[in-house]
């Protein structure tokens, strides 16, 4: 009987004790995702290769493209557990000051001894309307 009762009572001070350090640990977790999304995107931009290659497992990770000819709009979300994560997002993609891709993009995540890094792409390409083709970001 006792040793139950001590059993119940470990579990209840991990339960009562336990959950805002992983509570915590997920925000950093969110908080070193974001990171990895940002950096994607600067890296992008400051057209930086290595930056960008430093953000994947390994360099031959699949990237799997949809065409598609219809828009659904989202807002970028992320979950994780701590060791996998998935990222979804909208995104444009501007040459020049002029849309030429719009889409939907979603990564697998995996977290590593050098932090959080992307293992899988996959991701909707369409054409912009006409009327925004050239419309600034």
């Amino acid at each position: 009987m006792k040793r139950k009762l001590a059993a119940m009572l470990a579990i209840g001070a991990f339960i009562a004790f336990g959950q805002p350090s992983f509570a915590a640990t997920l925000q950093e977790n969110r908080d070193q995702i974001q990171n990895v999304v940002a950096t994607f995107r600067d890296s992008i931009i400051k057209k930086d290769a290595p930056t960008f290659m430093k953000l994947f497992l390994k360099r031959d990770i699949p990237w799997i493209g949809v065409a598609t000819d219809k828009s659904l709009a989202r807002a970028l979300a992320s979950r994780n557990d701590g060791d996998v994560a998935q990222v979804w997002f909208d995104y444009n993609f501007y040459n020049s000051g002029c849309k030429e891709a719009l889409g939907k993009e979603a990564w697998q995540l995996v977290n590593t001894r050098d932090g959080w890094k992307i293992s899988s792409v996959i991701f909707s390409a369409e054409s912009p309307p006409r009327a925004t083709h050239c419309a600034k970001p």
